[in-house]
């Protein structure tokens, strides 16, 4: 009796070995098909966030599966589709939604609203696979112009810069109490982007009194 116990483990085991060997190697396969193929997806995702305002620019439609799979070998399953689309219902957006106005007419503002690129990827019939987002502007300032513009547009006393309140402020600045009122001394809009005095930057020891030892 344990000698036909034994011999129906052996071939139980037998049977079973191959059996298992089979689904890790498939199991292997199949994650190893699943990173490779996510792996690609996020390759596409990257290149069509970084071409996204260009191809916006000139009207120019999202690459397809063909493009994505047999000019940059990106081979991702063609059961999925993915889109890409600018979006402006994110919470800073609706924050910043009553700027969006004066944003259009004040030149120096610059800080367009349409400012997130959205790619999904997802399987037909399923949630989304993969998602990516970029944001196209952090509206910091790249210029000393618009450093200055900026906070100049967004101040209510720019609205006083002009060549009549100037004039006021002359006539009453001819007058012995009102000298601080002049145009040159009382500027409205003002904007200064060197608050720290030049000789008070620690540039160099020798030359700075303000460095310290």
């Amino acid at each position: 009796m344990k000698h036909c116990c034994q011999g129906q483990a052996s071939a139980e085991f037998a049977l079973a070995l191959p059996i298992f060997t089979s689904l890790v190697i498939w199991g292997y396969i199949y994650v190893q098909g699943a990173l490779q193929e996510r792996v690609h997806g996020q390759q596409m995702a990257q290149l069509a966030l970084a071409h996204s305002d260009e191809r916006h620019s000139y009207e120019l439609a999202l690459l397809d599966d063909a493009d994505w799979n047999l000019r940059l070998q990106l081979w991702v399953n063609m059961s999925k589709w993915s889109v890409l689309y600018p979006r402006v219902d994110y919470p800073t957006a609706f924050a910043l939604a009553p700027l969006e106005l004066l944003s259009r007419y004040e030149r120096g503002l610059d800080m367009g609203q349409v400012n997130l690129w959205d790619f999904e990827m997802a399987e037909f019939g399923h949630f989304e696979w993969l998602r990516y987002q970029s944001l196209r502007d952090d509206w910091s300032p790249r210029r000393q112009q618009q450093l200055e513009a900026r906070p100049q547009r967004l101040s209510a006393s720019n609205l006083l810069d002009n060549g009549v309140v100037r004039q006021i402020q002359n006539l009453i600045g001819a007058t012995p109490v009102g000298r601080e009122l002049r145009s040159n001394s009382l500027i409205f809009g003002h904007v200064d982007t060197d608050v720290v005095p030049f000789a008070a930057i620690c540039s160099d020891p020798s030359r700075t009194r303000n460095c310290q030892p």
